[in-house]
């Protein structure tokens, strides 16, 4: 049976224990605030000092833009559930091509011999260094030219690039 080992008290493993719950709290303090602000009522917002907890939990923003964004009080929230839509839909697109193409790639370069292999590595490797502005009207030019242009799988494809 292997004796038990105790770990003695360590200063520099409780400061670091410190600085990372600071560094924990300095990065989600925002997403804090969001969330809080979202839920908190409009007059509570705008208090000074700022309320920090909501002294009750308004949903009515979440439903307005979710449900009633067709009424035509409603200016600010029509399209909203489309552009969600739309960003699900590309996003899923993205993720399920880059995967898919990618470890495709990858298993065939790793297992084929591919010839001039250290001039594609090179090549791709500089494709990534090229800034996309240098690119861009080039490639508009191009979408443009063949009718590919306001359509939601050009996105994902230029994405996956």
């Amino acid at each position: 049976m292997r004796a038990h080992i105790r770990r003695r008290f360590n200063i520099s493993q409780l400061l670091l224990c410190i600085g990372l719950l600071f560094f924990l709290f300095y990065m989600l303090g925002p997403v804090y605030i969001m969330l809080v602000t979202s839920v908190t009522p409009e007059r509570e917002q705008l208090a000074v000092p700022p309320v920090w907890l909501p002294s009750q939990i308004d949903f009515s923003q979440y439903l307005n833009i979710l449900i009633y964004a067709d009424r035509p009080e409603n200016v600010a929230a029509r399209g909203f559930v489309r552009s969600l839509l739309n960003t699900f839909l590309v996003a899923s697109g993205v993720t399920f091509l880059s995967v898919t193409l990618g470890s495709l790639a990858a298993y065939a370069y790793a297992r084929l011999k591919v010839p001039f292999r250290d001039k594609i590595v090179f090549l791709l490797l500089f494709t990534e260094m090229l800034p996309g502005v240098v690119i861009a009207l080039p490639l508009y030019l191009t979408i443009r030219s063949l009718g590919l242009h306001d359509r939601l799988v050009t996105l994902m494809f230029l994405e996956c690039s």
